[in-house]
């Protein structure tokens, strides 16, 4: 009987094995629907945690993060128990949607993982837990996982510098990254990103252009379209449109800015009466994308007339097909606004 039983145990581990490497193919051609195809044929008892993880992932990659929780639910109900790796692909999804936004959700993960884990997660999971008590504004429990990692690494780093910045602690900010400097670690694009979000958060237009300079002259980093629409955002709080617009301009043989940037240029104009480029900045927004917003605008300085135009657009039930031909509302607004 023992040896029966070894060699069935021996034919689940096949079977979970083979089923694995099966999501990974289908992970690789990102066909989630196949993978899914899979797990749902394998017997019950070679469904492992391991398995039920593949298939997660295989759903989080592909940006199905709804299906990720709701296998999670399904392996609760076939008395699967999780892992670490498990909480945190549900971290992820959740995070994803933007469900995971409160103390006791995340202490109740926090929780399970501990449980599951003897009290000694991997650095993966508390690199993990700084970024998501960031997100939720308790810097605080988000310093006391990066105090416990002993080797931290550049992730580490950049998510309690994202941390700070998200939260508008722009002098906790950039004494962590002098710290960072002073241990002798390297930052790359991603610590830009994070300190240039603080400089703006906070306002500080010169030392903001300042780091954006070092950043290329002393660490080499060039920069990203990312880097220059935090830039455009910056400059834009100092209520000057235009000279974010010309920011724009004199950067597009080095980046090309994409609907995120010009965006950040429209929401500058809500601070300042430059009519003109907020205009512009909509004209460059695919599908009618910034029409509500340069509504908004119009309102704000008094333009009624030109708030009513854009309300008829708004306002019609086929608006969608509007949104599918971007050249139709272009043509449209400089045709009535010219």
């Amino acid at each position: 009987m023992k040896s029966l039983h070894a060699i069935s145990r021996r034919s689940q581990w096949f079977v979970s094995t083979e089923a694995i490497n099966q999501i990974s193919h289908f992970l690789a051609n990102r066909n989630a629907t196949s993978a899914r195809v899979v797990v749902d044929e394998l017997p019950s008892s070679a469904r492992t945690v391991y398995v039920w993880n593949s298939m997660m992932h295989s759903y989080l990659v592909s940006c199905e993060n709804q299906n990720v929780l709701d296998l999670f639910e399904l392996m609760n109900e076939k008395s699967c128990v999780p892992n670490e790796d498990t909480y945190l692909l549900v971290i992820k999804a959740s995070k994803a949607l933007g469900i995971l936004g409160t103390i006791l959700e995340v202490e109740e993960i926090e929780k399970r993982v501990l449980q599951v884990t003897n009290h000694k997660p991997s650095n993966l999971f508390n690199n993990v837990m700084i970024d998501v008590f960031g997100n939720i504004g308790d810097c605080n429990r988000a310093m006391e996982y990066f105090n416990s990692i002993k080797d931290k690494n550049l992730y580490s780093w950049n998510s309690m510098l994202t941390a700070f910045a998200h939260n508008s602690m722009y002098e906790d900010c950039m004494d962590l990254f002098q710290k960072m400097l002073s241990q002798k670690v390297s930052p790359d694009s991603l610590t830009f990103v994070a300190l240039l979000c603080a400089y703006s958060n906070a306002g500080q237009l010169s030392e903001g252009f300042k780091l954006f300079n070092q950043m290329q002259t002393e660490f080499a980093i060039v920069p990203s379209v990312r880097h220059y629409t935090i830039m455009v955002t910056l400059i834009g709080r100092s209520q000057n449109a235009r000279q974010a617009y010309n920011f724009i301009e004199d950067s597009t043989s080095e980046v090309k800015p994409n609907k995120v940037t010009w965006g950040a240029l429209l929401s500058c104009v809500n601070m300042t009466e430059e009519i003109d480029i907020a205009e512009l900045a909509n004209s460059k927004l695919p599908n009618g994308e910034g029409l509500k917003r340069l509504r908004n605008i119009y309102l704000r300085f008094n333009y009624h007339d030109k708030a009513r135009e854009i309300s008829k657009i708004l306002d019609k039930p086929d608006f969608t097909n509007y949104r599918a031909g971007t050249s139709v509302v272009t043509k449209f607004l400089y045709l009535t606004f010219a």
